[in-house]
């Protein structure tokens, strides 16, 4: 058995939104039904997302339930498409990560390893590496759901470290902020991204954030050069410290365990995985019920 067809569907769905418009391009990965691991429950905002995103004027580039080759084939489209004026890539579904990368799963992963996740998934640092082609109205967001999946050696789950490129934005929060966020604030023309972020709930950004750069300019303003701005600080390598509390939280596996390793490293090593297990705990009745209790 197998979604393929389904992403090819969706890629084709993409291919025609491409002959209406003419500006901008948006690439939206969204996988939530797994054959071997637990599917996604709150997926569907993203995908949603792609109406608002076509009137605002994007070539929309859509993939659902596809598997590592699904992944790179919307990749190398949006790739293909040469935009460096504006680029929107949303990400959703499992993800694993390494001392070094992480990864985008694809639908039919069977508990990759190390080794095979290459040809499993698509890499984090190369997506974040197409965005940067569009520096300074780049928006890379990746939408966390901690659900189960098996993973071989060398891999955890979660997302792992964020170095994004210079002038590329990461955004990593549940599926339905991350949407919310993106019609209420990223597709109002004049936006104050940073300030807007500073309001926004639950999110937690990564790389470039900008007060003076919207994301799309305001009416009648054209749009001037980006120019460099040096990067927010990511989190840096863990020190034994932040291991040890994040392994204790793990081991602990409670509301008030996470939510104790994000009080003290609110931007630490592991704190986008923080955030997603605080938030599948929040958005689970019966989990979030069990904490309360613990």
């Amino acid at each position: 058995m197998s979604f393929r067809p389904i992403a090819l569907a969706a890629a084709l769905f993409g291919s025609f939104t491409t002959q209406v418009v003419q500006a901008d391009t948006a690439l939206l990965l969204v996988n939530d039904r797994y054959l071997y691991a637990q599917n996604l429950r709150q997926a569907r905002p993203i995908e949603q997302l792609h109406a608002r995103l076509r009137d605002a004027g994007f070539r929309v580039i859509l993939v659902t339930d596809g598997d590592g080759d699904d992944l790179r084939e919307g990749l190398d489209r949006l790739l293909q498409a040469d935009e460096d004026e504006r680029i929107l890539i949303a990400a959703v579904g499992h993800f694993a990560r390494s001392e070094t990368d992480s990864w985008l799963l694809g639908t039919s992963v069977n508990r990759p390893s190390l080794a095979s996740v290459g040809g499993d998934g698509l890499s984090l640092s190369v997506l974040l590496e197409v965005a940067s082609n569009a520096p300074g109205r780049a928006i890379v967001m990746l939408g966390l759901e901690r659900r189960q999946i098996d993973l071989g050696v060398g891999l955890g789950v979660g997302v792992g470290r964020v170095d994004a490129p210079q002038g590329v934005t990461v955004l990593a929060g549940t599926p339905e902020d991350l949407a919310e966020f993106t019609t209420a604030h990223l597709l109002v023309p004049g936006t104050n991204l940073a300030e807007a972020l500073s309001n926004a709930r639950g999110l937690r950004a990564f790389g470039f954030v900008s007060a003076a750069l919207p994301y799309l300019p305001a009416a009648n303003v054209v749009p001037g050069p980006y120019y460099p701005q040096p990067p927010a600080p990511g989190p840096s390598l863990p020190g034994a410290d932040e291991t040890a509390l994040w392994n204790a939280a793990v081991e602990l596996d409670t509301l008030g365990a996470y939510r104790a390793y994000l009080n003290r490293y609110p931007a630490g090593f592991y704190s986008v995985d923080a955030l997603a297990r605080v938030y599948a705990f929040e958005n689970d009745p019966v989990a979030f019920a069990q904490a309360a209790e613990a």
